[in-house]
């Protein structure tokens, strides 16, 4: 768990969203890898720091100073154990006692909920315990980097657990694939599709959630949008209405058709059609559910 250049620069992104990091938790004690030139850099730039670099703790190996930087006045580190000297040791398998609910103005996740097994009941003491107003932040994996914790996170999960029946709303999900450019998701029940994309390089996925009402959280467990349309909306009947040549044409299609061969003709398709664009980060992508982001 640690704060790198390109994490310093989503928080101030962040900072100029409007997210205020003055009561601040973070999930898991945060070590910095940051270079001390790139922040004075992102100062002068984005003008998201309260406070010179100067002006704070010179020690860098925790985050602290940098959170500083963007106007934590309260900061808590939340862990299993003490061993990086966290301020609470609590199990995030299990919920949090009601003393941390509305409890803080932002929750920073930057690289632990990806280890603990009973995420589901870890999000929602996030959820809890930050103030209406509040936001959660995350810097997580999303692709390539399978085996560094026991899960990788679809950014539809995130659209569908910060959802206004939540109490939440979604202010940004961003891919950032090794840690340089930034592509901004469409939400998938907006797509009225599945937002997928298929890379080779270690891919981050960072989100910014907003609170915006006190709620029962998941009083219905979050399901995903494509099904949620298909179970509301879809009329079996006529979809089974297709003419036998079809049926035996899509049968020799889907059973003869490598899986491969597959891939390549629908992407040759959808290129050709302008449903694709080819990135070298991210390969072939639909540029109506990715959008490049330059900040």
């Amino acid at each position: 768990m640690a704060i790198s250049n390109n994490c310093v620069k989503f928080l101030a992104y962040a900072k100029k969203t409007g997210v205020s990091f003055e009561e601040l938790l973070t999930l898991g004690r945060m070590n910095s890898y940051t270079e001390k030139k790139y922040i004075s850099k992102l100062a002068q730039k984005y003008n998201a720091f309260v406070k010179p670099v100067t002006a704070v703790d010179p020690n860098w190996e925790f985050a602290e100073p940098i959170f500083e930087l963007l106007g934590a006045k309260n900061i808590k580190s939340l862990d299993y154990s003490s061993y990086e000297k966290a301020d609470i040791t609590q199990d995030l398998n299990l919920a949090w006692p009601a003393i941390y609910n509305n409890s803080f103005s932002t929750i920073f996740d930057g690289g632990t909920l990806e280890h603990v097994f009973n995420f589901p009941v870890a999000i929602k003491s996030c959820m809890k315990a930050l103030e209406p107003g509040g936001h959660f932040i995350a810097i997580t994996p999303a692709n390539n980097q399978n085996g560094h914790g026991f899960y990788q996170f679809s950014p539809e999960l995130y659209f569908r657990i910060f959802s206004e029946d939540n109490g939440f709303r979604v202010k940004k999900i961003i891919l950032t694939p090794n840690d340089k450019n930034w592509y901004e998701i469409t939400d998938p029940h907006k797509a009225k599709s599945r937002v997928q994309f298929t890379n080779s390089v270690l891919t981050r996925l960072m989100v910014i959630a907003e609170k915006i009402s006190d709620k029962e959280i998941f009083l219905d467990s979050p399901f995903q949008s494509d099904y949620s349309q298909i179970w509301t909306t879809a009329n079996t009947q006529s979809k089974g209405k297709e003419t036998g040549k079809k049926n035996i044409l899509k049968s020799f299609y889907q059973k003869i058709i490598p899986g491969r061969l597959k891939n390549w003709l629908r992407n040759i398709f959808d290129l050709f059609k302008g449903n694709k664009i080819y990135t070298r980060d991210m390969g072939f992508i639909n540029p109506r559910h990715f959008k490049k982001m330059n900040w």
